[in-house]
């Protein structure tokens, strides 16, 4: 009778146990960079900004490079399809500006799926200046050497740097090697590139939406940060050494009381190779100028990814490893 009586003592005890096999069920799988490789696709991006609305279509190449494990990224057969929501009927001028927004150097991709370098500057501006020169009627003399001029200043190559950061954060940077659970938020710390060219390191929040709409197994992320207060302050002072280094003129001391920014991307791709079916990217920036009221601007990013052949099994970063499955998403 007393180990009858026991029993109920001791199930209890059982199931209040930690279990080892159930903790590891838990753990959350790492959103892995496992792209196929090479993988080639066509990407419509649509800009908005200050109000105005861009369209252009691309197509983005990644290969293996010639040396190393690292991957290079190459953007090519640009194309403008419309500014200010206008289609572009002139070809000379379609020509000119979608020889100069086509002016994207190649990215050099790490294993891990960070972004290591970008590349090419060289090959960008003879490309882009050799396309003037085609161009019939060829733009004027000074045209093509504001181009080469503007083309070889630090300040395009360093804006071209950041803008690649930017797209290729919202695609896939931010998110490789994160651990978070189906319907969970992960705190985090984050780099953010500023105007002058120099990073500050902000909170960020990601979370994980579940499954979404698009091939089988695709998962909805977002990311979020803000910038505010004593970072606010340091994001003013960049944009002043900003405005030093393109104008040689800089804003009176005190000008900007206050400034915010809130960065936030979202992106629907697959969790085991995180390859997107599209993405977005919307930067809001709020300045109190001394003496006017507060103004916002957003800067909004929209890509729709059409890739030329479907996922594969085997991802393309590391050589000799098979992709993890997806895991389940909450429904």
């Amino acid at each position: 009778m007393t180990a009858l009586r026991a029993l109920p003592l001791l199930a209890a005890l059982l199931l209040a146990a930690p279990g080892g096999a159930s903790a590891e069920e838990d753990a959350p799988k790492p959103l892995r960079f496992a792209w196929t490789v090479p993988s080639t696709g066509v990407v419509t991006e649509t800009t908005t900004k200050k109000g105005r609305t861009g369209r252009t279509r691309y197509r983005i190449t990644l290969s293996r490079m010639e040396q190393g494990d690292d991957l290079r990224l190459r953007i090519s057969d640009f194309e403008l399809l419309s500014v200010a929501g206008a289609a572009l009927e002139d070809r000379v001028q379609r020509a000119v500006l979608s020889a100069l927004s086509g002016a994207i150097p190649d990215l050099v991709i790490g294993p891990d799926g960070r972004l290591r370098d970008v590349v090419g500057f060289e090959r960008v501006m003879e490309a882009t200046l050799a396309a003037f020169e085609k161009m019939d009627p060829a733009p004027p003399a000074e045209v093509i050497e504001g181009v080469r001029r503007q083309l070889s200043s630090p300040h395009w190559v360093a804006t071209i740097k950041q803008s690649a950061g930017d797209f290729w954060t919202c695609w896939v940077g931010v998110w490789a090697g994160l651990e978070v659970r189906p319907g969970a938020k992960h705190e985090m710390e984050t780099s953010i590139p500023l105007p002058d060219g120099s990073t500050l390191a902000v909170p960020a929040i990601v979370e994980r939406h579940g499954s979404a709409e698009g091939p089988a197994g695709a998962v909805k992320l977002t990311f979020t940060s803000t910038i505010e207060g004593e970072n606010g302050r340091i994001l003013a002072d960049a944009i002043t050494r900003a405005l030093r280094q393109t104008t040689g003129r800089e804003p009176p001391e005190g000008t900007y009381e206050s400034m915010r920014r809130v960065v936030r991307l979202e992106v629907t791709t697959d969790p085991a190779t995180l390859r997107p079916v599209r993405a977005t990217s919307e930067k809001t920036t709020s300045v109190k100028v001394k003496g006017q009221p507060e103004a916002a601007q957003v800067e909004r990013h929209e890509y729709e990814f059409a890739w030329d052949s479907p996922p594969a099994e085997t991802g393309g970063a590391p050589k000799d490893g098979a992709a993890p499955k997806a895991d389940e998403a909450p429904k």
